[in-house]
């Protein structure tokens, strides 16, 4: 693997919103464990608990405005000071919804944006477009995950850049060695899943068991409420990556009942990806994703119940192992890295 010179010798700021370590199977947190071993790299965040280099201890009480407020300029002091003492103005790596107040105005050799999401499409969020096409036409590279995104993005910066999320492969080896019986959903619940979907398959299939492992939104907890009626719905609550071989052993299809509007349809579900790793076929609606990956005994696609019942009916039956563990190591993290490096190389 190819290390850009500028890369190798530059210090950077990887800015989240929240600490790498309090959530494990987001994509930053597979980035910057590779750019670790090859730059000098800070993980630049905030936190109510936790504390370390790089990150900043919130004062409690942000839902006030005058606490908020103090924290902001106290977060941007943090970043000045880390910023003073580095020997060379750092590249500054940005994921997610983006906090131009933080790092605009301070010295840098470069800006990268992460757009993993349709920021806007999430609720509460609307307000958001216009600062996060600022920062995409700001930034000297963006990376995007999805093409709806890439259409979005290259519209304001030629130096936008697909690179979709990925697996590590042999972190659910044990997973896809596993006998499968069951189906399963997991990730969370909001207002971009269709819970009737669940409920088809839930009912279609009253004697597999629908597996689901999820942290579920306030705007989704009614609909969700009817489905853990059913009696082969096993709900096991929001459970850590590390857990999550073991809850994949069983599942030999994987679900992503997503509404295919903005917010949908502009994802690369990790999911998506940890279940070719698991051994486990996927059963989607017509999300962009979704499309790219279709193939006979790894993924099918369904957009209303009678659809997507026929469509998990299929792949239980034509379930393709092999092809699955292929499609796991062609999107391996170390395989999404080394695009972004030869990106990084071509640009920087």
């Amino acid at each position: 693997m190819s290390v850009p010179e500028a890369l190798a010798q530059a210090h950077v700021f990887f800015i989240t919103a929240s600490p790498l370590s309090s959530y494990m199977t987001r994509r930053p947190h597979h980035i910057f464990k590779r750019l670790s071993r090859i730059a000098n790299v800070v993980n630049v965040s905030s936190s109510r608990k936790l504390r370390g280099h790089g990150i900043f201890r919130r004062l409690p009480g942000d839902k006030f405005s005058l606490v908020r407020a103090a924290n902001r300029r106290l977060f941007r002091r943090h970043v000045e000071h880390l910023a003073r003492s580095t020997p060379k103005p750092p590249i500054i790596w940005v994921w997610g919804p983006p906090q131009s107040w933080l790092w605009r105005g301070i010295p840098r050799k470069a800006l990268i944006y992460e757009l993993t999401d349709y920021i806007p499409g999430f609720p509460g969020k609307e307000g958001l477009l216009r600062e996060t096409e600022k920062t995409i036409s700001e930034a000297d590279v963006v990376f995007v995950v999805s093409r709806p995104l890439l259409a979005w993005a290259k519209a304001l910066n030629e130096n936008s850049f697909l690179i979709q999320n990925g697996v590590d492969p042999d972190a659910f080896s044990s997973s896809a060695r596993a006998e499968k019986s069951a189906i399963g959903y997991w990730g969370a619940i909001g207002p971009w899943v269709r819970i009737e979907l669940l409920e088809a398959v839930a009912d279609a299939f009253p004697d597999t068991e629908l597996r689901i492992a999820a942290r579920v939104h306030p705007e989704a907890e009614d609909g969700f409420s009817r489905l853990l009626g059913r009696p082969n719905v096993r709900y096991s609550g929001e459970i850590g990556y590390e857990k999550l071989p073991e809850f994949l052993e069983p599942v030999g299809v994987g679900l992503i009942p997503f509404e295919t509007g903005p917010l949908g349809n502009s994802t690369s579900p990790l999911k998506l990806y940890e279940a070719f790793a698991a051994g486990a076929g996927v059963v989607s609606t017509g999300i962009d994703e979704a499309i790219f990956h279709r193939e006979r005994g790894v993924l099918e696609i369904g957009d209303d119940p009678e659809g997507f019942v026929e469509a998990a009916r299929r792949m239980m039956a034509e379930r393709n192992p092999s092809r699955l563990s292929e499609k796991a190591r062609e999107n391996s993290w170390d395989a999404r890295f080394g695009e972004v490096l030869s990106i990084l190389g071509r640009i920087l």
